[in-house]
């Protein structure tokens, strides 16, 4: 984005110069006395066509410049932020006290990294939660709040992950 604001700064520029030119050519620019009336009436024409040509060129030039750059700060701020989840979103995904305790006591004092029985279900149970915030945070992005029970399972629902 920042090429295209200086190659339109770069045409804003030029352009500034040509048209200076022209308004000199039009004020200061002197024909010999003896052209023909129709050789001075072309003359002045061109040079008052290149000088419309040329404002419009700058005005362009002016408008492209602040349209790519504030496309280029609607990237930045709009499309490029990854999402920031919420409390309410960090709080459903904490663990408590009480999962710790409706594990069982071979699962507490197991070996750490070492997978049990209990443990597959617990990593089942995280992936299931992990699934469910993610399709909420994308339907919430989108707009599509009331919609969520109809994508989302419910606690109490079974979601086949097709892991066994």
């Amino acid at each position: 984005v920042k090429l295209t604001v200086d190659r339109m700064d770069i045409y804003h520029v030029v352009g500034a110069l040509f048209l200076q030119f022209c308004i000199v050519i039009l004020t200061k620019g002197r024909i010999q006395a003896a052209a023909p009336p129709f050789l001075l009436s072309l003359f002045l024409m061109t040079a008052a066509c290149a000088f419309i040509y040329l404002l419009l060129a700058v005005w362009m030039s002016v408008h492209a410049s602040i349209a790519s750059h504030s496309f280029g700060v609607k990237l930045l701020t709009r499309f490029v932020r990854l999402p920031i989840p919420s409390m309410k979103h960090l709080r459903s995904l904490t663990f408590k006290l009480k999962d710790f305790e409706k594990q069982g006591i071979g699962e507490m004092l197991r070996l750490p990294f070492q997978q049990g029985s209990g443990a597959k279900a617990a990593e089942k149970e995280e992936r299931k939660k992990r699934k469910k915030f993610y399709k909420q945070q994308r339907l919430e992005s989108r707009g599509v709040e009331e919609t969520l029970d109809r994508y989302v399972p419910s606690d109490g629902e079974e979601e086949d992950d097709g892991v066994e």
